[in-house]
């Protein structure tokens, strides 16, 4: 019998799925069009899921981790810098009123945005 190793999804992927690479850009359309109907439906299944909001743009990209149907962080990276900044908000404040990691790695980023959200439920 012959095992196989399952490769976990780089912090990269978790986000942006096959819609968007650092390296490559924005994939085409079809690929685009797909990932986007497959967030908005995990979102509204109460999936944790990433959402970009910002896919390639001139200063940099953004991407928000929903939880039960709801915003729980948003990703800023910048291209300037290359790194990234998670905001979340603090109980009874404004959305993004928090800072939880400022110009970090991207991936360092990702995995304390989902972090915060696991320890939220």
């Amino acid at each position: 019998m012959t095992e196989t190793l399952r490769e976990q999804p780089t912090p990269e992927q978790r986000v942006f799925g096959d819609a968007f690479s650092f390296q490559d850009g924005v994939a085409d359309d079809t690929i685009v069009q797909s990932f986007f109907k497959q967030r908005f439906e995990e979102i509204r299944n109460g999936t944790t899921a990433w959402m970009p909001r910002i896919l390639d743009a001139d200063g940099g990209i953004a991407a928000d981790l929903y939880v039960d149907n709801s915003k729980s962080a948003t990703l800023h990276f910048e291209y300037e810098t290359q790194k990234a900044s998670v905001y979340v908000t603090s109980s009874g404040g404004e959305p993004g009123d928090t800072t939880l990691c400022d110009q970090v790695e991207f991936g360092e980023a990702v995995e304390q945005a989902e972090q915060f959200a696991q320890s939220k439920n």
